[in-house]
């Protein structure tokens, strides 16, 4: 009798070791799925901010370019031809707190 009970006694504790074990089993396979989940979205995520800097680094040298054009294409005559006209004294603003000025000091 007592042989018996050793044995069913040895049964339920397998039992509850492969449930154990069944139960990691499962959540290493959620784990790993969650983490390779990550690991995807965070390759995708950083490949489209490649691909947006690379366009947005485009229209900047796009919109340099342009600049560069027009800014050479400013002269003196060509202000006077759009109505400005050269002060005879001229007044800089200055601002008076420096206290508030940020400088790499």
């Amino acid at each position: 009798m007592i042989r018996i009970r050793e044995i069913t006694q040895t049964l339920i504790l397998n039992n509850r070791l492969n449930y154990v074990l069944g139960f990691f089993v499962v959540m290493t396979i959620l784990f790993y799925v969650y983490f390779a989940n990550v690991a995807v979205r965070t390759v995708t995520t950083i490949q489209n901010i490649k691909a947006d800097s690379l366009n947005i680094r485009a229209e900047v040298t796009e919109l340099e370019s342009k600049y560069l054009s027009i800014e050479s294409n400013i002269n003196l005559h060509t202000a006077v031809s759009l109505g400005l006209e050269e002060s005879s004294k001229p007044i800089f603003l200055v601002k008076k707190d420096k206290s508030k000025i940020l400088s790499l000091r």
